[in-house]
């Protein structure tokens, strides 16, 4: 999925030179203020700043060309060093940092879930060590963790991809400059083979594409291509009157139009991001008397900048914390508040931290901040390791009893190595030597199920009947379908498994209406926009979403009656819209959002479902053989779909269901499993 689509956080330059490094633009300063304000304002109010998540553009070029432009004059003059280059960028990051990292892991002890808790640490370690980025592309396709709005850490992804940038660049610009002229050219090269990846990577790998730094570079090496113009001493010959003006007039105008212009829906980075990439190139290479730049060197704008780095890193845990907790989005006071005090807490760590550890005259400060920094690495590893410590607090202990998700198995190792399976989820249960497999295919929804199959042998199940499930995260099983995860199981990878394990049944599980509707329902109603393509060989394409569920499952239907597979369609869970476990978590009554909250009107469920029904119920009539599960009933009455029922929490999530809620559901699917076979012998 597309940055805007994911709704994923965005992260400022930490790189800010010294005065001393090179000479002083007060309007850096001020598009540093720009890009810190869109980004705020995208997290706070998307509807207002809808593209705002562009500020991280705007950021990584011009953290490209300060660096760039502090290593060339450094070597020009004969006195770069590494150790040197890399002391000043710990003292300039880790001051801020390493305050909003502590103050994060505290909040998060008193007031996460241990499963919360845990992944937290393990991303408070991995934004330590600027591997962000990485934590965050692995994660990126567990349907069961918290939305992105809920994680008060996912914001270090974009300063883990600058700082592998400046563990990089300076090397591979000691290489490039021996040889005369071939800075600027090198640097242009690499940008145009980076931009081709992010092209390239767009549709097939978006979310390698979004965190990875292949597909990210092009952005800082538009602004080192600049530094290495400027300092090659051809940074001029543009700077006409004339010409400076109409570079700050186009730059603003490419800058304003990618904050109004692009939203969430929009794949990104790709080709979109060339506008927020330009309209800085332009507003930098204007120089500071250009028409605009001079505007934005006014001291309210250069305030700003100055403390945009621990204003971004403020800003994001004091959203995301409040949405955590309250299980949802919460009121625009709550937001205008938390925005404000992220504003004090910003200068609070400007002029009593970092300014005063930035500039201490000690020479071995950064030896101090990076063993301190690992040491915070440190426990929030153990953090990660205990799982969260689930006896904190007795909140935490109910939630760990009552939600028994901490740990969800993927592939376990006898299922794996049994079926060669290479994909996430294998898990099966089988009572003695199985005659015959049940096999699920399906998402993340049809693996909740699959929790619970060790409890089948006291559910009736046939004796000499196993039931095994394949299938991956965000991914149908079903054929010639392309969704936003890319690398999902083929149906020809499931249809010979079939055919070789003696499966005789097939049941179809997944979340239909998100695939159906192409979004995502309530609390990650921005978070989930999945692209369902339905791609068959020497045919026409079809991407519209409902036209391709459509088509994808006459195709799957086909293909299993040809191979003389019976097939159940089980119709989705009802999907909650919030997050149940909420009403458990300390100071949740304060926030609003949705605490307290057990149930949902079954009209709201129904209407949500009523479009991908009605498709599966029209083209059924041409399968007359293929058998419907629906477990609406099991999970509402007449008037409300409950999330709790009989003193047991049915779900884990918003839509994913609890080990008790996959119990109550696969007892009742064999059951109609039994009654059906029993109605229809061989």
């Amino acid at each position: 999925m597309g940055a805007a689509a994911m709704s994923k956080p965005v992260a400022p330059a930490a790189a800010q030179t010294n005065h001393a490094e090179q000479l002083y633009r007060p309007d850096i300063d001020g598009l540093r203020a720009f890009a810190v304000l869109a980004v705020v304002g995208f997290h706070a109010f998307p509807g207002i700043f809808p593209g705002g998540f562009v500020g991280v553009d705007v950021f990584f070029v011009i953290s490209g060309y300060l660096i760039t432009g502090i290593i060339l004059k450094g070597r020009l003059a004969g006195n770069f060093s590494f150790a040197q280059f890399y002391a000043r960028r710990i003292r300039r990051i880790f001051p801020a940092l390493l305050t909003v990292l502590v103050a994060v892991l505290i909040a998060g002890y008193f007031l996460c879930f241990a499963d919360e808790f845990a992944n937290l640490g393990l991303h408070a370690a991995a934004g330590m060590f600027f591997l962000a980025n990485i934590s965050h592309w692995m994660a990126a396709g567990n349907y069961f963790a918290s939305a992105a709005d809920h994680q008060p850490l996912l914001h270090l992804w974009s300063l883990g991809i600058e700082e592998q940038f400046y563990l990089a660049w300076p090397l591979a610009l000691l290489l490039l400059a021996k040889r005369p002229d071939s800075v600027l050219k090198g640097t242009l090269a690499l940008l145009v083979l980076s931009f081709i990846f992010n092209i390239a990577g767009l549709q097939k790998h978006p979310v390698e594409n979004f965190y990875l730094p292949f597909g990210r570079v092009w952005e800082l090496l538009a602004g080192s291509a600049l530094a290495a113009r400027e300092t090659s001493g051809k940074g001029k010959s543009w700077n006409s009157r004339f010409g400076s003006h109409t570079l700050s007039i186009a730059g603003a105008g490419f800058l304003l139009l990618a904050l109004w212009g692009l939203d969430r829906k929009v794949p990104f980075p790709g080709f979109a991001a060339l506008l927020p990439v330009a309209g800085a190139v332009c507003m930098m290479a204007a120089g500071p008397q250009a028409v605009l730049n001079h505007w934005l060197s006014r001291k309210i704008w250069v305030g700003i900048g100055i403390i945009s780095f621990p204003l971004y890193l403020w800003h994001w845990p004091l959203l995301a914390f409040p949405r955590l907790i309250a299980g949802g989005e919460v009121s625009s006071a709550w937001r205008i508040t938390s925005v404000l005090f992220s504003f004090l807490l910003a200068w609070l760590t400007y002029r009593f931290v970092e300014k005063k550890l930035r500039f201490h005259p000690w020479k071995n400060m950064p030896w101090l901040l990076l063993a301190v920094g690992s040491g915070i690495a440190l426990l929030a590893g153990v953090a990660y390791h205990g799982e969260g410590w689930p006896q904190r607090f007795e909140f935490t202990r109910r939630n760990t009893q009552e939600n028994d998700n901490v740990a969800w198995a993927l592939n376990t190792p006898d299922c794996a190595s049994r079926f060669e399976w290479k994909y996430d989820y294998c898990r099966y249960f089988s009572v003695d030597a199985p005659g015959q497999w049940v096999l699920f295919t399906g998402d993340s929804h049809a693996h909740a199920l699959a929790k619970a199959f060790p409890e089948s042998k006291n559910m009736g199940l046939v004796p000499n009947t196993g039931l095994l499930y394949f299938g991956k995260a965000g991914c149908t099983g079903w054929r010639w379908v392309r969704l936003s995860n890319w690398d999902c199981p083929s149906f020809d990878d499931l249809s010979a498994q079939a055919q070789k394990n003696r499966v005789k049944q097939i049941i179809l599980f997944d979340r239909h209406a998100m695939y159906y509707e192409g979004t995502g329902f309530g609390v990650d109603l921005k978070e989930i926009q999945p692209w369902f393509f339905f791609r068959p060989p020497g045919q026409v394409p079809v991407d519209e979403s409902k036209a391709a569920f459509a088509a994808a499952l006459r195709a799957t239907l086909d293909a299993w009656r040809v191979r003389g597979k019976e097939v159940v369609f089980v119709h989705q869970v009802p999907e909650l819209g919030f997050n149940p476990a909420a009403r458990n978590r300390p100071l949740a009554a304060y926030l609003g959002g949705t605490v307290g909250r057990d149930a949902i009107l079954r009209a709201v469920v129904e209407a949500r479902q009523r479009g991908y029904r009605q498709a599966v119920a029209e083209i059924l009539k041409d399968y007359p053989q293929v058998r419907v599960f629906d477990p609406m009933d099991d999970f509402c009455d007449a008037t409300y779909c409950h999330a709790r029922k009989d003193g047991k929490l049915l779900y884990h999530d918003d839509d994913h269901m609890s080990h008790d809620g996959s119990q109550l559901l696969l007892k009742r699917l064999i059951e109609f499993l039994q009654k059906t076979d029993r109605a229809n012998p061989d």
